[in-house]
């Protein structure tokens, strides 16, 4: 191959069928940029290696594909002049399956070996209408090559028939195009460079055998915020050799809820033209030049509450966490203090929290669940709001501000 492409985790729909496909579908159960592969060594002894990194939780009994034949854009599938019938292609063909859950953030590498994943690199492939090919690492080529991480909605002929989920690309040559030898291959559809999903890096020279990502390239961060750190080429190391990354990194839970009432002037006006940025969804400006942020992450079940209350941008000051059954005036909030009350109705102190470094969350290790301590008994939507004190002359003669509202739906 021209080009060292490697297709991690994106979720895209490829193969033909870009269109229609279920996340329920048999197999496909992650989506774009869940996994990323964040090293690879191509003169491996007797294998070649890749890591990958969870950016997503991953379900018992998930199963990914891990390819280095090339992307054909002209013929809608992977690279494979030998027929349907093979089912390794012109190259190589390897599995990932998660026997148990894997918890977002986890390392893994093709040569490790664990309790709660297994990697499947020999033995025939199996299915209709496949005659030959057997599964093996992907056998890097050292003058430039690509891996391809994707997901089957059937797990039948994996590379070979529709439906495919692409989940990652990258490519260290520096260009993509379809592939039209072993040495070349294109981004599947649902896979970009604009999302992080499908990155190219150039080559440094012959001697190149490694790279690497550097995890300590954020303490912590979303999944899009992880995406970004990886596609940056100034957060990899490229060489003869080096050490791969593991252990774990810090991936923030994904957001719920929606945010609502943002003191950006969009609805009722800040007290004192005191409004935020449109876009920044935040409350009416403090002392300190920004809004008080509230964001919920986690799982907004009854049955398996995980769901956290993050306030940010808030004076090192009280702050009190409450929750309503209503939106204020319809979601456009009124004045309260120097901000915008936004959560109405049946209100629910939820907790009092003094903020350090000018956050806080509820709950911590050891606190009620949000819908128990908020006597969320059945499904149903909830505010949530953080009211604070900003003593600082600012604005009104209030001494307190508010953040934006969320709204959390809460199912069974």
């Amino acid at each position: 191959m021209n080009q060292r492409h490697i297709l991690v985790a994106a979720g895209a729909l490829f193969l033909g069928t870009v269109a229609g496909i279920s996340r329920a579908s048999a197999q496909i159960n992650l989506a774009a940029g869940d996994v990323a592969i964040i090293g690879w060594v191509d003169n491996g002894s007797p294998a070649d290696v890749l890591t990958i990194v969870a950016l997503a939780d991953l379900p018992a009994g998930t199963r990914i594909g891990f390819t280095d034949n090339g992307w054909d854009s002209t013929v809608g599938g992977f690279r494979n002049t030998n027929g349907a019938h093979d089912g390794d292609g012109n190259e190589q063909l390897m599995l990932f399956t998660a026997l148990l859950p894997i918890a977002r953030g986890r390392i893994m590498s093709s040569g490790d070996a664990g309790v709660d994943f297994a990697w499947t690199t020999s033995g025939a492939i199996t299915g209709t209408g496949v005659t030959s090919g057997s599964y093996g690492m992907p056998n890097l080529a050292q003058s430039g090559d690509q891996v391809y991480a994707f997901q089957h909605s059937t797990g039948n002929n994996i590379l070979n028939t529709p439906t495919i989920a692409a989940l990652f690309v990258l490519d260290d040559t520096g260009a993509f195009e379809s592939a039209t030898s072993t040495a070349t291959g294109d981004v599947p559809p649902g896979l970009s460079a604009a999302a992080h999903t499908a990155l190219t890096f150039a080559q440094s020279g012959s001697g190149q055998d490694f790279m690497a990502f550097d995890t300590s390239a954020l303490a912590h961060g979303s999944k899009a915020e992880w995406l970004t750190a990886i596609g940056n080429a100034s957060h990899w190391t490229f060489g003869a050799s080096g050490s791969l990354p593991s252990g774990n990194i810090a991936v923030d839970a994904p957001l719920v809820g929606a945010v609502f009432c943002a003191g950006d002037g969009s609805h009722t006006a800040c007290p004192c033209g005191n409004s935020s940025p449109v876009g920044a969804d935040e409350g009416c400006l403090t002392s300190l030049g920004m809004g008080g942020k509230l964001r919920a992450s986690g799982t907004a079940s009854l049955s398996g509450d995980t769901a956290q209350l993050m306030g940010t941008q808030m004076p090192n000051s009280s702050a009190l966490y409450f929750q309503g059954t209503t939106q204020q005036a319809g979601g456009a909030g009124t004045v309260f203090g120097d901000g915008l009350r936004c959560a109405a109705g049946t209100i629910v102190r939820v907790a009092t929290r003094v903020n350090v470094n000018a956050s806080s969350h509820y709950p911590v290790a050891g606190e009620m669940a949000l819908s128990i301590k908020g006597g969320v008994a059945a499904p149903g939507t909830r505010t949530y709001q953080i009211w604070f004190r900003n003593a600082a002359p600012f604005c009104t003669p209030s001494t307190f501000n508010l953040t934006n509202g969320v709204s959390i739906t809460w199912s069974a």
